[in-house]
């Protein structure tokens, strides 16, 4: 992280010589943790009952949160704390126009990253879903973290619904291809943050940025395409710097098998395997019940789940006393 920060926000950085913005770190911040996140999925694997296979194709199933409730809870305390990361990152303690604007920016991106996320859902025949939206939400508060100080609040709706496709599809895609992010992480904060690097070089105007610009104008307001260069450049950098770290990272803890927690202590919770209660009530046999429903019980899918690893710990959960509820081992 501080090599990356070097490049770009100090002024002997060299994407910063090189005119390189992103205001409040789509790239230096969100990038660079969506990398670790995206390798670290693919590292560690999938999930117990994550995906299935039913005449020969990988289908994926859900694995649900306990409380959606706290989930739109915390989205909101993000959204809040973003008026803080954005317009706390103009340094106008003096003069707030900058800050209120980037304020608005915000505001705008979010709403139509939420939004186009919920009509993108449904148009591929889902019903109106909130957990898609959230991370809608939260795309389009990472795609205009870079640019929200040098682009019109009317653009940052176009910004913040791209943002929302962004979101949908690249989770869509690592789904298909077998990569279990629980959180969409990657597809949130790497995914969406590359864009909203990009995203400079097609909006960012001079005209809303005072007598003195800092950035000069994208390519839609009659730039020569050299700040677009730039910030491309900005994403390839941080992405191979960031992708390169943590695999080395992670693939040292997977070689050294101790990157992944054991199949008995994932079925039974690590609330309870690792520190001995549990955060809720009956939180283990929910856990339980979530992997006995996928697919449903009876299907030969189920009886090939509780073979291979998962029967082999299951002496071993017995032994420490791991009760496991409905679960026929045979």
């Amino acid at each position: 992280y501080p090599v990356v920060v070097y490049w770009g926000w100090s002024d002997n950085g060299w994407l910063a010589k090189e005119g390189y913005h992103d205001l409040g770190g789509s790239g230096i911040v969100h990038m660079l943790g969506g990398a670790a996140a995206l390798v670290g999925a693919i590292a560690i694997g999938p999930r117990i009952g994550r995906f299935s296979t039913v005449d020969g194709k990988r289908v994926p199933n859900d694995i649900n949160g306990h409380s959606m409730p706290l989930c739109v809870l915390g989205v909101f305390i993000l959204w809040f704390g973003w008026y803080g990361f954005n317009p706390g990152s103009t340094g106008e303690f003096r003069n707030m126009k900058t800050a209120a604007r980037v304020a608005v920016t915000t505001t705008m991106s979010a709403c139509a990253g939420g939004l186009c996320t919920l009509i993108t859902s449904v148009l591929h025949g889902h019903p109106p879903r909130v957990a898609p939206c959230l991370n809608g939400v939260l795309a389009g508060l990472v795609g205009i973290t870079a640019a929200c100080d040098v682009v019109e609040p009317y653009i940052a709706i176009v910004i913040g619904f791209v943002s929302g496709d962004v979101y949908y599809y690249s989770s869509a895609l690592l789904v298909r291809l077998g990569v279990d992010d629980p959180l969409d992480a990657s597809p949130v904060h790497f995914f969406a943050g590359a864009w909203g690097v990009i995203s400079v070089g097609f909006f960012a105007s001079e005209d809303i940025q005072g007598p003195d610009p800092a950035v000069e104008n994208g390519i839609f307001y009659g730039g020569n395409g050299k700040l677009l260069g730039v910030q491309l450049a900005g994403v390839a950098a941080i992405g191979l710097w960031s992708l390169g770290l943590s695999v080395l990272m992670f693939g040292t803890l997977k070689y050294f098998k101790i990157l992944r927690v054991s199949v008995e202590d994932e079925i039974a919770g690590l609330d309870r395997s690792h520190h001995g209660g549990s955060a809720y009530y009956g939180e283990s046999e929910f856990q339980v019940h979530a992997v006995q429903q996928v697919p449903q019980p009876g299907t030969e899918e189920v009886k090939a789940l509780m073979t291979g690893p998962v029967a082999e710990g299951k002496d071993r959960m017995a032994a420490r006393g791991c009760e496991l509820p409905g679960i026929a081992w045979a």
